[in-house]
């Protein structure tokens, strides 16, 4: 790809800012968002623990907020929610400046 970028998936899934919802709007395309509010987020991408046909930028679940939490043994005092959670992660994001070509 133009980027360089390789590895992108099945490491870990990406745990989004977006909430959850099943329906998800098709018609979107660039940027689409869920719900304004709910319960759990959205987790893109799977994972090393997803079969391979969920290894995919399209792949979509969500959080398992009860459960996840049962595995912490700070539950409710940890600042790290999610902590045995090791199939989800996120993506540090930033611009990058647009090179003009001659």
């Amino acid at each position: 790809n133009p980027f360089g970028l390789v590895n992108m998936l099945g490491n870990v899934a990406e745990f989004c800012s977006d909430w959850y919802a099943p329906e998800y709007p098709a018609a979107e395309t660039e940027n689409p968002a869920g719900p304004a509010d709910g319960t759990e987020k959205v987790v893109r991408g799977g994972s090393f623990m997803s079969d391979a046909a969920d290894v995919r930028c399209a792949a979509r679940d969500y959080t398992r907020t009860t459960d996840w939490l049962k595995t912490d043994p700070q539950m409710h005092k940890s600042i790290w929610w999610y902590s045995d959670c090791r199939h989800v992660g996120f993506r540090v994001v930033c611009d990058y400046p647009v090179q003009k070509t001659k």
